[in-house]
């Protein structure tokens, strides 16, 4: 997992020089070379930060996920049956089907 990210964000970066080198080299005028690769850095460094913001974005879904479950196994492991919010009902006599 942690080698496609940094495959991802290397392919970016990648990404992000060739297309400056290449406006670098299609530029119509030397003026206006410096402000079109100002302008593609710009948008790539964007583009870098909109994955970054992305893979930290999952990353807290995952921690969400992990601490929700351990709480559900908690309250499970505290009430002693396995029902909804670990939620006990003793007064309820368990049904066994198929017995």
């Amino acid at each position: 997992m942690r080698i496609v990210r940094v495959r991802a964000v290397l392919l970016t970066v990648l990404v992000a020089v060739l297309g400056a080198v290449l406006v670098e080299l299609l530029a119509p005028a030397e003026g206006h070379a410096g402000l079109v690769a100002v302008d593609v850095a710009v948008t790539c460094a964007m583009l870098v930060a909109v994955h970054v913001a992305m893979v930290v974005t999952v990353l807290a879904f995952m921690l969400v996920a992990v601490v929700g479950r351990f709480a559900v196994v908690m309250l499970v492991n505290v009430s002693g049956h396995l029902t909804p919010l670990g939620a006990s009902f003793p007064d309820r006599p368990r049904v066994y089907e198929n017995c």
